[in-house]
């Protein structure tokens, strides 16, 4: 019997692109403008990252890397290009300020906050594990006006073993007093699945444009298009 929900954030909660993509190309800005970085080493990071002027391309490493992972692989890319040293905490730093800027919009995705108040309604002990910082998060769900909703919120700093390591599903059935096995994680990504997998948890994938769902099909693993489908999936 499912007692908890343990959600993804971005690409599964809120809309991954609207709100990441002008972070992400703000960020390469200012770290190209204050650090002299060439066009090609910046050409370099994005293209490695699956960054463009149009969006991200499917399955990207911005889209699934804990933000701490993403700074340490830019920052291994100006090693190797000979460029300016910038320490992984300054280009988290930057990010992170970007992440924060009011203009940011941050759009939840269909049937989002419908989900999160029947699942509240019902009781279930609600939980988020991102790979996004902690004053990121928090600003992103506030924003979006469903900080309320959640027990346990479990963030990229919160632990040195990352998502797919199964740390932050753990940290959630303690505090919930869970088993993992009476968790659900709904989540857009392979990284949610294996995730999931690790914990010993029951896994749904949110099927869209920004991932290769197909690969959740080849998994046997339940996916669909739209999230509050997962009521009637899991008999929630």
């Amino acid at each position: 019997m499912i007692k908890g929900i343990l959600f993804d954030k971005d690409g599964t909660l809120i809309d991954f692109s609207t709100m990441w993509h002008p972070i992400i190309g703000r960020t390469l800005h200012r770290m190209q403008t204050e650090f002299k970085l060439r066009d090609e080493t910046i050409n370099k990071i994005s293209r490695v990252s699956g960054f463009s002027f149009h969006g991200f391309e499917k399955e990207s490493v911005i889209q699934y890397y804990a933000t701490s992972k993403l700074a340490s692989l830019w920052n291994r890319i100006l090693q190797e290009e000979k460029e300016a040293l910038i320490s992984e905490s300054r280009i988290l730093q930057i990010m992170e300020e970007e992440a924060l800027n009011d203009s940011n919009k941050v759009i939840l995705l269909e049937g989002v906050a419908e989900l999160l108040e029947e699942l509240k309604n019902k009781d279930y002990s609600i939980g988020l594990a991102t790979a996004d910082t902690k004053r990121s998060t928090y600003f992103c769900l506030e924003k979006a006006g469903i900080l309320k909703y959640f027990q346990y919120i479990g963030c990229d700093e919160d632990s040195e073993y990352k998502k797919p390591e199964a740390a932050l599903g753990k940290m959630f059935c303690r505090q919930e007093s869970l088993f993992p096995a009476e968790v659900l994680v709904v989540g857009d990504s392979l990284t949610d699945m294996e995730f999931a997998n690790r914990l010993g948890s029951h896994f749904v994938g949110i099927r869209s444009d920004h991932n290769g769902y197909e690969s959740f099909q080849k998994n046997h693993a339940v996916s669909t298009d739209k999230i509050m489908n997962i009521v009637q999936l899991f008999h929630l």
